[in-house]
């Protein structure tokens, strides 16, 4: 019931994070829909051979949806109490909530709305500085309460505002003015409802009003919005998650080790001498390995491993020079950690290629690109001049504003299509509860293109960017380029990686590696492509275009820790073999290197994905496993090493001293 109760947990916060208005009819509604498909759903558990712990806690957690559903329907009652205070709660709460659906927005409407909203707080206003009979049952504890509601109000119309103004210039020039004015008045409307004296001869009293009825919900999604409880409560619990934890929590690493390893080459070591690790290998060494489960043996192995990297990485620090901070004619500066680092790197992660190999490896998957993206280019008229072809697509973008739209349309259409070819199981909490954000200039300098998760951050220009930047902006986030990347970052991307991650062994995050965070979105892209999802020549091209970029990064981020490139090469290189804007180009490699990603990051986007898709092949198209429970097994693994999910999927035969030499991709890359 623990890991029943967990997911009942998860899947609450994360619609909570998403139906963030109050006095909205769509939030109390689907949040009381939620409860009580999850009330009945732990009614129909069979409890038969429970113990009486379990049963209790089932019992507890029906209370508990239970007891959401009674507060949802008083809060609504006494939202309803504060309606006449309120009138334009409602206005508000409709654009906050078109916005998170990213419905279309018309910038002429939304000043109209903005004014109607500001007219209603001037009334509003007006009747309570009046004393208005038809306030004559507010009382001081009303208009405190309302007070309140106004200043949340004020940071949703904000929240809203800020979405659109400054990337969608007739937005901009319709609502600016209209904004302030609403904004205005709701901030005096709100200071009048805290210091209004109101003259009562008696306290009001308020007999509680209905809540109101909640309105239908259809959800579009193919999965039940409550996940098989019998399957969470049979999944299995490694009984080497309380040790994990000792070891990440006593400063043996953890989620947050990544910077330092940018920094020092000393990945979680966390200050710990070498004796620390060697103590924890000898405890280690005392756990009785035989009597562990599946889950405890391949956690055994991880952490076994871990601290062995951790001990490899401090005696190198503690044994070698570090490298000095380069920098050049670019501005960007990184520190270089050295090829024996990169090697000690490799191996923490199970990757049993040097750098040189690597590269190789790399180089060779561009030259595969190249035949390709030349196909796709004589399709489009240009012949095997497929730099031309890329100048063509990147001419395919949306006009200021409208990117928003455009995202939207890819993260349906790929959600839809791996739900429809029965892909991969996309929870019905995962698929509605994404949101959206729009990424700031500044930003943009270090991440030229979206980023993604549980939000997506889209990047388009600003007024305040320069001419060149706006157009090389639109230029590198065309229509096909994204195409080829909103499900890298939504579903079945990040998006869904994440949500899975976090319901089912979430304590294995302790060994975070972004051969599984990047390598499962880039995997994706191949199985997409391969499946025809990138239909046109021009959605080829775009998709192409990111398949060269997985291979030039590699090569330049190994090519500079091992002090063969420098920061300008690095760019130069990013221009010359993938057909990066310059500015796009120097944003990707400033971002590499500026000390907030391992030095394996971004060479682990295609090397992960080589890996799963050389362990579907062996999975999958052997008919072991179908495609979707390939998918959802590996979504419950979570983040470790891609070759310890092959141990595990496979079937191996674990011992305490078992060692991973998996050739993913041959022995001569």
């Amino acid at each position: 019931m623990t890991a029943v109760q967990q997911r009942y947990e998860a899947d609450r916060s994360i619609l909570n994070r998403f139906y963030v208005f109050s006095y909205s009819p769509t939030r109390y509604a689907r949040m009381r829909m939620f409860n009580a498909d999850w009330a009945a759903s732990l009614q129909n558990l069979k409890t038969d051979g429970w113990t009486d712990e379990a049963k209790d806690q089932r019992t507890k957690l029906i209370d508990t949806a239970t007891a959401e559903m009674n507060r949802l329907t008083t809060e609504a009652a006494d939202q309803a109490r504060l309606t006449p205070l309120l009138p334009f709660a409602g206005l508000i709460v409709k654009l906050g909530e078109a916005r998170l659906k990213l419905d279309k927005i018309d910038p002429q409407q939304s000043a109209a709305t903005l004014a109607s909203i500001k007219d209603q707080a001037d009334a509003a206003k007006k009747l309570l500085a009046a004393n208005s009979e038809s306030l004559k049952d507010v009382d001081d504890a009303m208009c405190t309460k309302a007070a309140e509601a106004v200043g949340r109000l004020r940071e949703n119309l904000r929240a809203w505002f800020g979405f659109y103004n400054d990337y969608d210039p007739m937005f901009t020039w319709w609502a600016t003015q209209s904004f302030k004015e609403a904004d205005q008045a709701l901030n005096e409307y709100a200071t009048l409802l805290k210091t209004k004296p109101l003259k009562r001869p008696d306290a009001a009293t308020h007999d509680a009003l209905p809540a109101p009825e909640p309105i239908p919900l259809k959800l579009a999604g193919t999965e039940p919005d409550v996940p098989d409880l019998a399957e969470l409560i049979a999944f299995p619990q490694s009984e080497m998650r309380g040790v994990i934890a000792a070891y990440a929590n006593r400063g043996g690493g953890g989620r947050g080790a990544g910077a330092a390893a940018a920094a020092s080459f000393t990945r979680g070591t966390g200050g710990r001498t070498s004796q620390f690790y060697k103590d924890w290998l000898a405890a280690m060494q005392r756990l009785d390995f035989d009597a562990l489960n599946r889950d405890g043996q391949i956690d055994y192995l991880l952490l076994r491993s871990r601290i062995e990297a951790d001990l490899r990485r401090i005696e190198l620090r503690d044994n070698a020079q570090q490298l000095p901070v380069v920098k050049d004619e670019s501005g960007i500066s990184g520190r270089p950690i050295g090829t024996e680092a990169l090697i000690v790197e490799l191996e923490a992660e199970n990757i049993p290629y040097t750098p040189q190999e690597l590269i190789n490896l790399a180089e060779k998957e561009y030259v595969w690109c190249e035949a390709e993206i030349k196909k796709a280019s004589r399709e489009l008229g240009f012949g095997d001049d497929w730099k031309k072809a890329i100048e063509h697509v990147k001419t395919m973008h949306v006009p200021p504003g409208q990117q928003p739209y455009a995202i939207r349309d890819l993260a349906l259409e790929a959600t839809d299509y791996v739900q429809n070819n029965n892909m991969v199981t996309v929870p019905e909490v995962a698929r509605e509860s994404w949101r959206s954000e729009m990424m700031s200039p500044q930003r943009q300098l270090v991440n030229p293109f979206f980023t993604g998760g549980e939000t997506i951050s889209i990047s388009f220009p600003t007024s305040t960017m320069s001419y060149e930047a706006k157009i090389q902006s639109m230029r590198g986030n065309n229509i096909p380029f994204s195409h080829a990347t909103v499900f890298h970052e939504l579903i079945p991307g990040h998006e869904l990686q994440g949500f899975m991650n976090s319901r089912y062994r979430s304590y294995r995050r302790t060994f975070n590696t972004p051969f599984w965070i990047e390598g499962w979105s880039l995997y994706w892209e191949f199985i997409l492509y391969d499946r025809g999802f990138q239909s046109t020549p021009e959605n080829r091209i775009g998709a192409l275009f990111w398949r060269m970029h997985r291979c030039a990064r590699i090569v330049f981020s190994l090519g500079f820790h091992m002090g063969k490139m420098k920061p300008q090469e690095c760019v130069d290189y990013l221009v010359a073999k993938v057909g990066h804007e310059p500015q796009n180009a120097a944003g990707e490699v400033r971002r590499s290197f500026g000390g907030g990603y391992t030095p394996l990051y971004q060479a682990g986007y295609m090397l992960g994905g080589l890996q799963i898709r050389s362990l579907r092949h062996e999975l999958v198209d052997s008919g072991k496993m179908t495609e979707r429970q390939f998918h959802d097994a590996l979504l419950k693994e979570n983040s470790i090493p891609i070759a310890m999910m092959r141990a595990d999927l496979s079937g191996q035969k674990l011992s305490r001293d078992y060692v991973v030499d998996w050739k993913f991709y041959g022995p001569n890359p």
